[in-house]
């Protein structure tokens, strides 16, 4: 495993400053990427404030949360760390932590939430580090089939751009094989 020197405290991004439209990924706020909207408690306060450490690394992410998050709570917190990471690699490759970045994913993806398909694609597109980083498997914890059909649905073009990414890479096979449980069985033994 390598080590982790970057700590989400150092660079607090407010929510409050997401949701006002101040920081936009590919032409969308985070509250219009997949419809989520934060509780009213968290208007206004920064990750590093909130209830995760702000010098959460890959260890302390599993320490904290495992591969397999098991409540909302846990949910919550995955998503700030994956949100923060994202945001600060977004502005500058590097600034991010890109390994934190794809636990993060790998952590979402074993819930198989809808909701969070594109959460995980503006993280694997926030810089060439991260689209390196996080496999495009990734979206599919809800299956493929199930993530195709939610990015046809879904009318954007963060949805559009995530959708001819899974074309092409099932063209060129990276989704021969694939099912949820050997990818998650995979992730279970680099993280052992």
């Amino acid at each position: 495993m390598h080590k982790h020197a970057q700590a989400l405290g150092q660079d607090a991004i407010h929510v409050a400053d997401h949701f006002g439209g101040a920081h936009a990924w590919q032409h969308l706020t985070l509250g219009q990427i997949a419809g989520w909207q934060p509780p009213p408690s968290y208007v206004g306060r920064s990750i590093g404030s909130s209830s995760v450490n702000a010098s959460v690394n890959v260890e302390k992410s599993v320490d904290l949360y495992g591969l397999r998050p098991s409540n909302d709570d846990q949910l919550a917190g995955i998503r700030k760390i994956l949100d923060g990471e994202t945001e600060k690699e977004r502005r500058k490759q590097g600034d991010g932590d890109t390994e934190l970045m794809k636990l993060s994913c790998i952590q979402l993806f074993s819930r198989g939430i809808l909701n969070d398909i594109l959460r995980i694609w503006s993280a694997k597109t926030a810089s060439m580090d991260a689209d390196c980083s996080i496999d495009i498997q990734l979206l599919c914890g809800a299956g493929l089939d199930a993530t195709i059909e939610f990015l046809k649905k879904t009318d954007n073009d963060l949805a559009r751009s995530a959708l001819l990414r899974i074309g092409k890479c099932e063209a060129t096979g990276d989704f021969e094989d694939f099912t949820i449980h050997q990818k998650m069985k995979f992730c279970e033994e680099y993280y052992s």
